[in-house]
């Protein structure tokens, strides 16, 4: 540990800086695996479930998280926290899904919503899971009729980050 007057810093073995204490007690880890987007850019299949892939990466800590893909992929073991929010469209009568995958299993659960209207519905959720180094996990869209409902391209949020 170095010490400066009302700063500590804690180092990895190679040097940089794993951790900060400044004089107020407050905590900076700037290594800590976290990852946020907006949009979406892929493909809903019917009657299965689709990875959302986002349009964009807003950060990226770690280079964990393969906006190509949609798949997180966890560096450590660790408990993380993923969530998401934000609108699907359009809707008919048929049921929608959406569910966290460990390493292609569904993880928790899902959550399923109503398909009856036409008009952009608003969807949020998130989880808690543990993982370890090198499982992965991605959020996926179930549309279980030959509609086109989807996680809407220009309103939807994703994110995950390690707990500790």
């Amino acid at each position: 540990m170095a010490g400066i007057v009302g700063l500590t810093e804690i180092q990895h073995q190679n040097g940089t800086r794993a951790a900060t204490v400044d004089a107020s007690g407050r905590i900076l880890t700037p290594a800590r695996p976290a990852f946020a987007t907006t949009g979406t850019n892929y493909t809903q299949s019917n009657n299965a479930y689709s990875i959302i892939i986002p349009n964009a990466k807003t950060f990226d800590n770690g280079s964990n998280y393969n906006a190509s893909t949609g798949v997180f992929t966890a560096p450590i073991a660790g408990l993380y926290m993923f969530g998401f929010w934000g609108l699907s469209y359009p809707h008919t009568a048929h049921a929608n899904t959406i569910a966290y995958h460990k390493n292609g299993s569904i993880v928790g659960s899902n959550v399923q919503f109503n398909g009856t209207s036409t008009q952009h519905e608003m969807h949020s959720g998130s989880i808690i899971v543990e993982l370890v180094a090198n499982d992965t996990i991605d959020l996926r869209y179930f549309q279980n009729a030959s509609s086109s409902g989807k996680a809407y391209s220009t309103q939807w949020n994703m994110y995950g980050y390690l707990i500790g």
